[in-house]
């Protein structure tokens, strides 16, 4: 079975009942199914409890049918369909191609699909080229603004919902000493467009509302402060 390359099957000597398998060396693939199942680490759960229960002189290996490595899913999806219709195969998976289609990953294997793509994504290459990705003309949204009703449902998503103080000193950090809006005014004509949606729309938020004493004063010693802080900084950028 050296080097020979088709459809085989791990068969239980006991019951008849087969485990279908394909591979360019299936002498090779062989020997890899019974380092995991003697090691107990075969990720068949089903073939592995088998392989405890009935020991591993029980089980062999049959080589199918020889056929090329461009046949090979092919051939073994006729193999299982006809192991499926006579009887329960170990083989998880009902089809070749898509290993997961009719099968759902348990709450155990989510979570540690989870935990994966978390830590995976944390990494700065990954991150440059996730962001490399959707930039400029690859970005979906290149070229495209969200019209209003799309831009009301995104709204009312997240009306009432509060940021996490991590997520809203991450973004504070990232906004210190940007001065992409120094100097900056809006048209005329962008003025006249936003007021014009918001006598449309109207300001629902604060309609019968007003702001207590306290909040009163908060917002006009922040006022205050910004103001302090713009006159200093032109005084400093006013020094020889």
């Amino acid at each position: 079975m050296e080097k020979r390359c088709g459809v085989y099957a791990i068969r239980n000597c006991k019951n008849g009942r087969l485990y279908i398998g394909s591979a360019s060396n299936v002498g090779s693939r062989w020997r890899a199914h019974k380092r995991g199942l003697e090691r107990g680490k075969h990720p068949n759960i089903i073939l592995q409890r088998a392989w405890r229960k009935h020991g591993s002189k029980a089980f062999k290996c049959v080589l199918l049918e020889e056929c090329p490595r461009n046949a090979l899913l092919e051939r073994e999806q006729l193999w299982l369909n006809a192991a499926l219709a006579g009887g329960k195969p170990y083989n998880l998976a009902r089809s070749t191609s898509s290993p997961m289609l009719g099968r759902k990953h348990t709450r155990a294997a989510r979570r540690k699909i989870s935990h994966f793509l978390r830590e995976y994504c944390k990494q700065p290459d990954v991150l440059l080229a996730l962001s490399e990705r959707v930039r400029g003309e690859n970005n979906p949204m290149f070229g495209r603004t969200h019209d209003f009703k799309a831009r009301e449902r995104i709204a009312a998503s997240r009306r009432g919902k509060k940021m996490a103080l991590a997520v809203v000193e991450k973004m504070r950090q990232k906004l210190l000493g940007n001065k992409n809006a120094k100097g900056f005014r809006h048209t005329l004509e962008l003025r006249e467009r936003m007021l014009g949606n918001e006598r449309a729309v109207g300001n629902k938020s604060w309609t019968g509302r007003r702001h207590t004493e306290e909040s009163k004063a908060k917002l006009a010693a922040g006022i205050r402060a910004a103001w302090a802080r713009r006159k200093a900084a032109r005084r400093f950028d006013e020094l020889p």
